[in-house]
């Protein structure tokens, strides 16, 4: 789920929201966008903004599964992890989706 902030940058205030991981890179994302007044239009744009990540993330009405969750995991894991890990992480996450991988995640 995204999460945000609000901070005072000179005389206006600015949001940042966290976006997750490149899902290519596994580099943090962000967004940000200041120029508000006050720190009440900050956070209710703030607000907007997770709203529509959190959207973005979720993709479909339905919950993702175990299944699909693990294997975008890995995938946005791979570039951090040596060949052998990977491979190792790879068979737990097969076995793991044999006994839950049909199974929707919920909050």
């Amino acid at each position: 789920m995204a999460r945000g902030s609000v901070a005072r940058r000179g005389p206006t205030w600015r949001y940042v929201v966290d976006l997750g991981p490149d899902p290519a890179t596994g580099k943090r994302r962000q967004a940000w966008k200041g120029g508000f007044r006050t720190r009440q239009e900050a956070e209710v744009a703030m607000g907007d903004a997770v709203g529509a990540a959190g959207r973005a993330l979720a993709g479909g009405k339905e919950p993702p599964t175990v299944g699909a969750f693990l294997e975008g995991w890995l995938e946005t894991m791979r570039p951090r992890l040596r060949s052998t890990t990977h491979a190792g992480y790879e068979r737990e996450v097969e076995r793991l989706k044999r006994f839950l991988g049909s199974t929707q995640l919920r909050r």
